[in-house]
């Protein structure tokens, strides 16, 4: 059996007309950590669901300053 590993890249959100990515600042609390685990374990969770409201959330609980607009490809990297 061969062994296939897949690299870690950006987590890439579609929210309404933008994409955003997790860009997380250095200044990330616990609070917030756990804040967004849960909204990334929903999104693994009920990946059947066409719509996630992903936005709704990070507005909801602050967490805009973690996340960034994907411009290009090149911005994300």
């Amino acid at each position: 059996m061969e062994n296939t590993t897949v690299p870690i890249s950006n987590i890439r959100i579609q929210n309404g007309g933008e994409s955003i990515f997790f860009n997380p600042t250095d200044d990330i609390t616990a609070k917030e950590v756990a804040l967004i685990f849960q909204m990334f374990l929903n999104g693994i969770m009920h990946r059947e669901a066409k719509l996630l409201d992903f936005g709704s959330y990070i507005l909801a609980n602050n967490l805009q300053k973690h996340f960034a607009e994907v411009k290009d490809e090149s911005e994300e990297g």
